[in-house]
């Protein structure tokens, strides 16, 4: 058991390393997340 908790603590800090470095890398590559909430910029981005 204890070696199943090392184990998803250890992949639980990967993950949240991964995001964070996206979260960072990600807008110098031109990368965004837009949330598009209606139709106005339809067919240049799809809503939902």
């Amino acid at each position: 058991m204890k070696k199943a908790a090392e184990y998803l603590g250890l992949t639980v800090a990967i993950l949240l390393i991964l995001v964070a470095a996206f979260t960072y890398v990600g807008p110098h590559f031109g990368w965004r997340v837009d949330a598009v909430l209606s139709g106005s910029m339809e067919p240049q981005l799809q809503t939902g």
